[in-house]
């Protein structure tokens, strides 16, 4: 028979993966779990990076998960491995030969966000900050920093903005003079060719004033359900041997009627920091937030700093307790859902399904709220969508979970993965999983062993055997990841197998890691 071939290789939307779908159904090349691109496919030296990992999603397709060092670009040709891959029957010829990458259906959408101070005084040089810019698709991104002011230095600073490092450049004081008003200006781009462009404009003033910036959120809207502390940063001047004494104040503008709220019942943690409780700021709305530095002995605004923002209404964040699992269908199956994203007054009803139907007796299921049972017996061996939609009467907001569960005969343990009650977790912190409610039916002790199906590879091993990336044996019902170690903008699949010594169960769970 012929060989299976290669119909798409293609990146995925969010820019951290290819998917790669043959002809027919294939022999997955033997392999099962994970394992490193190169040994199906081969490109030029250094395309895949540093733990470049594959796996099957079925027999027709499999995923590359690509770390952010990979060199892969649309348009690059892979090959595959000959002797590797045949039809699921094994009676066909090895698939062999090259094809070219393909873009994804959507680029990523860049963001990109210039942070620089409203004024500098005479003895003060200009930083401006384009890190905080969002949508790099897992890779780091390019910045491209420019002038518009057609001052008479311009040339000689735009050879200074070409030194910028990691998306920010600084400007010395002695190229920038008394009396003028620069606008700078960026070009973010991300691998996939997202774009978007950003300005500030900078003036150079005569008196001895702080430099006062607000930080950027890291989201390019901001869920209006979610509480937000709002950060600035001052610098006093480099003229001045003594601190200007000052206080600041906040304000914030609903646009475009400019229309200002009333912040006397928010508490300001300290003078550069202000916090804004859940549903403080309506939805769907754009607003300016401002601070004014005021001199404490003549009251008049020495500094200011503005940010635009614009809230958006957050859906829940709905998660399904165990992810997916394999269960016995000679015992009670109890599931439960965790809602993230709701606030005290939140009126939230559940609705559970169940597909492919009929696939419980009877065809009802046993709701009470967050919480499914499924008595024994009542589902037949198989494999079964179990989908629940949370819905919030109060504020419009709704969110849906899917999980699958695998029904085999016999008294498998129960194998459970406590859901992550965050929509994307922070690379900065360590990652805790927890499979210590994992049961058996029989109370017989259980055994764990944790393993990756997509993502940066985490049970990599250093010369001494040791997990560099995992801070706790992967046999115990406990799986810590190290801080720095997920790879922003991916997903991540783990998947925790329990065994009773006759039988086992499996539960795996995914989750993005959040872009900085």
């Amino acid at each position: 028979a012929d060989a299976p071939r290669i119909l798409s290789c293609k990146f995925s939307n969010k820019g951290v993966s290819l998917n790669v779908t043959f002809s027919e159904p294939t022999d997955r090349a033997q392999l099962n779990g994970q394992t490193q691109c190169d040994v199906l496919f081969s490109a030029e030296t250094n395309m895949f990076g540093q733990g470049c990992t594959l796996s099957w999603v079925s027999d027709q397709s499999l995923t590359l998960m690509l770390p952010n060092d990979a060199l892969i670009l649309p348009g690059d040709e892979l090959s595959l491995v000959p002797g590797k891959v045949r039809n699921w029957r094994r009676n066909s010829l090895y698939s062999q030969g090259s094809f070219v990458v393909q873009g994804p259906d959507t680029v990523p959408t860049v963001v990109s966000r210039l942070v620089a101070p409203t004024s500098v005084s005479a003895c003060d040089g200009v930083t401006i900050d384009a890190s905080s810019s969002s949508g790099s698709a897992g890779r780091p991104m390019q910045y491209s920093f420019f002038i518009l002011r057609n001052v008479v230095n311009a040339a000689e600073i735009q050879s200074q903005l070409h030194l910028a490092e990691n998306g920010i450049a600084t400007i010395p004081s002695s190229m920038i003079q008394d009396g003028v008003s620069y606008t700078f200006g960026v070009r973010v781009n991300n691998f996939l060719g997202g774009e978007s462009t950003s300005q500030a404009i900078v003036s150079k003033v005569s008196s001895q004033v702080p430099s006062l910036v607000i930080e950027v959120p890291p989201e390019s809207t901001l869920p209006s359900s979610s509480d937000r502390y709002l950060q600035a940063r001052m610098v006093q001047s480099a003229c001045s041997a003594t601190a200007l004494p000052v206080t600041t104040q906040w304000s914030i503008k609903q646009q475009p009627a400019g229309n200002e709220l009333d912040l006397s019942t928010l508490d300001t943690v300290s003078q550069l920091r202000l916090y804004l409780p859940g549903n403080f700021l309506p939805a769907d709305k754009s607003f300016v937030v401002n601070i004014n530095a005021v001199g404490q002995n003549d009251a008049s605004i020495v500094a200011s700093a503005s940010l635009s923002i614009q809230t958006v209404a957050e859906n829940l964040s709905v998660r399904i307790d165990g992810g997916d699992m394999t269960v016995s269908s000679s015992a009670d199956v109890l599931i439960s859902a965790f809602v993230s994203g709701q606030v005290s007054n939140s009126d939230l009803t559940y609705t559970w399904s169940c597909s492919p139907q009929p696939c419980l007796q009877g065809n009802t299921l046993s709701s009470a709220g967050s919480t499914l049972l499924i008595p024994k017996g009542d589902i037949s061996k198989g494999t079964y969508s179990i989908v629940v939609t949370v819905r919030d009467s109060v504020y419009g907001r709704q969110g849906v979970q899917e999980t699958f569960l695998t029904f085999v005969v016999g008294d498998v343990p129960l194998a459970m993965i406590a859901p992550i009650t965050v929509p994307k977790v922070n690379s900065r912190h360590r990652l805790r999983l927890s499979g210590d409610l994992s049961s058996d039916p029989l109370d017989r002790p259980l055994s764990y062993e944790w393993s990756q199906l997509a993502g940066d590879d985490l049970f990599s091993r250093d010369a001494d055997g040791t997990l560099s990336k995992i801070m706790s044996p992967i046999d115990t019902a406990f799986l810590v990841i190290d801080r720095n170690v997920l790879v922003p903008g991916m997903e991540y699949t783990l998947r925790l197998r329990v065994s009773n010594g006759d039988s086992s169960g499996v539960a795996q769970v995914s989750f993005i890691v959040n872009e900085p």
